[in-house]
Formats: structure tokens, sequence, C-alpha cells
């Protein structure tokens, strides 16, 4: 019988394959943390290198910005310059609606002024305060008065057109006398001088004609004038040269007339209308169906005029009973009064124009001896530019 073997003998070989295991695993923890390690040193290394880099990237950058926040003396300059220009444009900014509402055109109204007959009219002063202008002179009659006061009216530049004063000398009208001076004679253009009015139309008097050419080809000509409620107004071509046919269509708003031809045999074109109950811009458009050219001209004229009034038809009486008439006495004939010299225009002036401090009568007068020295008080009217 055999002896009994030690207790935990069969253990032994157990406990020893445990503890090779734990070594291996230990040497294994060991080499991956060496693995790590040496990655991250070379992870730091790398951020290291990376980091130095930058930073010498990083200094030109600095000095130039440092350069550039710091702007030069010329810079400066310039900057302050454009500060006072913006300064100076909302200043302005803040002034256009001011300078809009007393809007004037003082060109315009001075060139209605200067519209009149030399051969009739001398202005001997004019004076201007804020919006009111004072004419001063002298006519050769009543009418040329009356005819000057109706052509400022109707340049529609004035809201008032008053005579101040109206009186006859005893000295004669004399118009100045022009000391001739000589000119070059100037080459005429193939335009008229109202071109280009095809997009804006040409500011026109009434009463003073106007001469524009079709040229060139397709041109329309337009003019524009003010028209007064309720009052009548004609335009119409004329002199019209060989090859022109003209068409005139007037524009109030949006009523338009048109006319080709005013009457058989004829090329020239008119226009009649009254306009309504408040004013309105008066646009004139003319065009051509004939020939095109420099050489193909025409008048342009707008006026007004008081429409004749048509009478009424007189009521026939009934016929009275014929009766037997009876021998009467021839009367003894009275002697008639003998007419005093002087008496026919002692019955007053007559009714006045609205709108003038001219009589009616007074338009017609021949008879004045001497010359009419009158007073003319305008205001000019404000209109947006």
């Amino acid at each position: 019988m055999s002896a009994p073997a030690p207790a935990g003998w069969e253990k032994a070989p157990a406990q020893r394959g445990d503890a090779s295991l734990r070594t291996v695993a230990l040497w294994l923890a060991a080499a991956g943390l060496a693995a790590l390690l040496v990655s991250l040193s070379l992870i730091s290394a790398n951020l290291r290198a990376q980091t130095a880099g930058l930073r010498e990237e990083l200094g030109p950058m600095q000095a130039t910005l440092a350069k550039v926040s710091t702007p030069g003396p010329q810079a400066l300059e310039t900057m302050d310059a454009v500060a006072v220009v913006e300064t100076a444009a909302a200043r302005m900014g803040a002034l256009a609606p001011t300078l809009a509402a007393r809007h004037v055109d003082w060109p315009m109204a001075i060139a209605a002024i200067g519209n009149y007959d030399p051969a009739q009219i001398t202005l001997l002063s004019v004076t201007q305060s804020e919006r009111e202008i004072t004419l001063k002179g002298r006519a050769a009659s009543n009418a040329a008065v009356d005819a000057y006061v109706r052509s400022l009216e109707g340049a529609g530049l004035f809201e008032r057109v008053v005579i101040q004063s109206l009186k006859t000398v005893a000295t004669p009208f004399a118009p100045p006398t022009p000391t001739p001076t000589a000119a070059p004679t100037a080459t005429p253009g193939p335009y008229d001088a109202y071109e280009p009015d095809d997009a804006q139309p040409a500011d026109i008097f009434l009463g003073q004609p106007q001469q524009h050419t079709f040229f060139p080809a397709g041109d329309v000509d337009r003019v524009r004038f003010l028209a007064k409620a309720g009052r009548f107004y004609r335009v119409y071509t004329s002199d019209l040269a060989p090859g022109v046919d003209t068409v005139v269509t007037v524009r109030l708003g949006d009523v338009s007339y048109t006319n080709d031809d005013v009457k058989p045999a004829t090329l020239r074109s008119e226009v009649t209308f009254q306009v309504g109950s408040a004013d309105v811009q008066a646009v004139v458009e003319v065009q051509n169906r004939g020939t095109y050219g420099p050489a193909m001209s025409y008048r342009i004229t707008a006026e007004e005029y008081i429409p004749t009034p048509t009478p009424a038809p007189s009521a026939t009486p009934p016929p009275s009973p014929t009766a037997t008439p009876t021998r009467t006495p021839s009367p003894t004939p009275t002697p008639s009064a003998t007419a005093t010299p002087g008496q026919a225009g002692a019955a007053g002036p007559g009714p006045r124009v609205p709108g003038l401090a001219l009589p009616v009568g007074a338009a017609g007068h021949t008879d004045e001896v001497g010359a009419v020295e009158f007073v003319i008080v305008l205001t000019v009217e404000v209109r947006a530019p």
C-alpha cells in the first residue's frame, strides 16, 4: 500500500499557471502604457512644433494690424474732409423741402416781362421786392397797355397782374431808336430754336407766334401754356412751307382736341376750345403728314378770344287792327338842340374787364394825343420745381 500524497500537490501546477498568466498580462499592460506614452510624446512634440510655426506667422500679422489700425496724417485729413461733406449734405437735405416749396421761376418771369413790342411800349424802370415786381413805363396807347397786360396774364407765371396807375401825358410817345451794331451773320442750323421739344414742351406766350421746323424725320413739336378757367382759346398753324401738312392736338389733362385741316383746300390746322371750371396746363402737339427737312417750317400761335354771342330771335308781335286815319294838321317844326362839342364822351368809362384795371372802351382808344404812362404790379407765382 502506497503512502498518501501530500495535501495540495494537485493545486501547485494550476497556481503556477495562474501566476504566469498574470505576469504576461502585466507585461502587456506595461507595453501598452509604454506605447501610449510614446504616442503622447510624439503628439506633444508635433503640437509644440505647430505652435511655434503659428507664432512665427502671427508675429508679422500683428505688426501689420498695428500699422493699419493707426491711419496716417493724409488718411486723417481725408476722413475729416469726408465728415465735413457728409455734414453739409445732411443740412442740404433738411433744407431741400423748404427750397422746393419756395421755388420761383425767375428766368421765365423776366422773359415774360420783356415780351413786348418796343414800338408800342418802353419800360422805364423795373423794381423787385421779394415776389412783387413793379413796372413803370410809357406806351403809345391804352390798347398797347391792354395787350401787354394780357400777355403777362397769359404767361401763367404771375399770381396777380394789377395796373396800379394809368394816365395820358401831353408828350407824344417816341420809341427808343436803337443804334445799329454790326454783327457777323450767323449760319442757321438745321434745327429750330425750340428744339428739343419732343419730350419737354416749350413755353409759348399768348398772341406771340413761334416758328418751328419739322426736322429730323419724324420730328414732333410740343408747346404749352396756362389755360385759365372758363376762358376761350384758339390754337392754329400758319405760314406752312410747301410740303408741310400739320395736325394739331391740344390736351387739357384727360381731354384732348384734334384738327388736321381747318377747311377744304388748306393744310393748316386750328383748334378752338373753352376751359372748364379750373385752370389747366394746355399741351399742344404738332405733327406733320408731309415732308421733313430743315426748310419744312410753319408758325404756331395760341391766343385767347371772346366768342361773339348769338343774338336770340325776337318775337314778332301780333298784328294790331288798322285804324282809319284822321287828317291831322301838320305840326310846326321845333328846332332841335345843338349838340355841345365834347359831351359825347361824358358818359364815363365803360365796364371793366375782370382782372384788369382798364375799361373795355379804353382798349379801342386811338385818339390819345400824348403817351400813356403806366405802373403795373406783378406777383410772381411760387411753384414746385
